[in-house]
C-alpha cells in the first residue's frame, strides 16, 4: 500500500474459535472481511483481515492451539 501513516493494525486473539466468532459477528453486522487464513508451519498463525472505514487493514491473529 502507498499511504503515509498507519498501514495496518493487528490484534491477537486467543484461539481459532475466537476468529470464527469474529467472522459470525462481522457477518451479522454486514462488515466485509476475508477468510481465515492459515499462514503455515513457519509462521504458526491464523489471520482474519478486514478494512476499517478509512481503508486501513485490520488483522485479527490467533496462534495455533
Amino acid at each position: 500500500e502507498n499511504r503515509i501513516g498507519l498501514d495496518h493494525l493487528s490484534f491477537s486473539v486467543g484461539s481459532h474459535a475466537d476468529l470464527e466468532n469474529a467472522v459470525r459477528l462481522l457477518d451479522e453486522k454486514g462488515v466485509s472481511h476475508g477468510e481465515i487464513k492459515d499462514l503455515g508451519p513457519h509462521l504458526p498463525l491464523y489471520v482474519l483481515a478486514l478494512r476499517d472505514p478509512d481503508n486501513i487493514q485490520i488483522e485479527l491473529t490467533a496462534p495455533y492451539s
